[in-house]
């Protein structure tokens, strides 16, 4: 965030730029008040600052990692606010752990086309909302878990697909309804953690 006594430099006239500081929070009116005699060169907001968003948001995150990651591990770190959808974009990604976070929303279908993921684990995050239909387009996975969630409505049929599943299939502690899919039979290499309980 700004520190607020970066308000006193008050005999600034031209050039003042923070740009392209993974900045977060508001803008201080302290620091505000100095655009007034900055007469040019004034930047705070552009580059990859998020003026105006939570400093334990993701959406603070996503924007300064590289888009050849293949590990994103966010596990347990306090964050909220929504799943970003730029996470989708990550394409490289083998590992997916935001678990045990203060989310909100919904999982976002642009995390289908991280095609090339292993493992995936939302679990105990607070989401809602429906599980996706384009997370079936994930076919390299071996473990998936997003139980303890708030999801609702049906079991996408297209997780079947992901016939290289070992173990950790775990949607348990939702609020699924219909029947179960016997699409879900495709999963039979899953040797342990198959779990759908409490839904």
């Amino acid at each position: 965030s700004i520190p607020t006594q970066l308000g006193n430099m008050t005999k600034v006239t031209s050039g003042f730029s923070l740009a392209s500081n993974n900045l977060c929070s508001d803008v201080p009116t302290e620091v505000q008040a100095l655009s007034s005699s900055v007469t040019s060169g004034w930047d705070v907001t552009t580059g990859n600052n998020n003026i105006g968003t939570q400093c334990d948001s993701l959406a603070v995150i996503v924007p300064t990692l590289n888009p050849a990651t293949t590990s994103i591990a966010y596990s347990n770190k306090g964050y909220s606010g929504t799943l970003p959808t730029q996470f989708g974009l990550l394409t490289a990604v083998t590992s997916f752990n935001i678990s045990h976070n203060n989310l909100n929303g919904a999982i976002p279908t642009e995390l289908g086309r991280m095609n090339l993921t292993r493992t995936f684990d939302l679990q105990s995050s607070n989401l809602s909302s429906v599980l996706p239909s384009e997370l079936g387009r994930l076919f390299n996975l071996t473990q998936f878990l997003v139980r303890s969630n708030k999801l609702s409505s049906s079991i996408p049929t297209q997780l079947g697909k992901a016939t290289r599943m070992r173990k950790n299939f775990d949607l348990g502690s939702n609020s699924f309804t219909s029947s179960i899919p016997t699409q879900l039979g495709g999963l039979s290499k899953v040797t342990s953690g198959f779990s759908l309980a409490s839904n």
